[in-house]
Formats: structure tokens, C-alpha cells, sequence
């Protein structure tokens, strides 16, 4: 499952992007994505700092 979600209990991002844009609040939405963005980015980046510090990680 990619996205979904409990009534009152949990929310996906996905999702509340989603919401917001059936809602027409084009703002919230895009300040979400952006978040999701700027999230992925420094993971990616943290991920790469490791890798590179790791010579055993590197596949030759």
C-alpha cells in the first residue's frame, strides 16, 4: 500500500496532499510537497555521506 489512512487515528502525507487539493488548498498542498522534497533530498544526501565514508560499501 502506498498511501492511506484511519479516520481520527493516522494520516499518510500522500494522502493529505491529496485532501488538500480536492479541497483547493493549493497552498498547504504545496507546502507539503515541498517538506516531502526537502525530506528526500537530505535523506538521499545522508545516505551518500555514509556510503562514501564506507569502502566496503562501494561495489567495483
Amino acid at each position: 500500500m502506498v498511501g492511506g489512512n484511519i479516520p481520527d487515528k493516522t494520516r499518510v502525507v500522500s494522502v493529505q496532499i491529496y485532501n488538500h487539493v480536492e479541497a483547493l488548498e493549493y497552498s498547504a498542498a504545496h507546502g507539503l510537497a515541498a517538506g516531502l522534497l526537502v525530506f528526500s533530498f537530505l535523506v538521499l544526501l545522508l545516505l551518500y555521506s555514509t556510503q562514501k565514508n564506507n569502502p566496503m560499501a562501494q561495489i567495483k
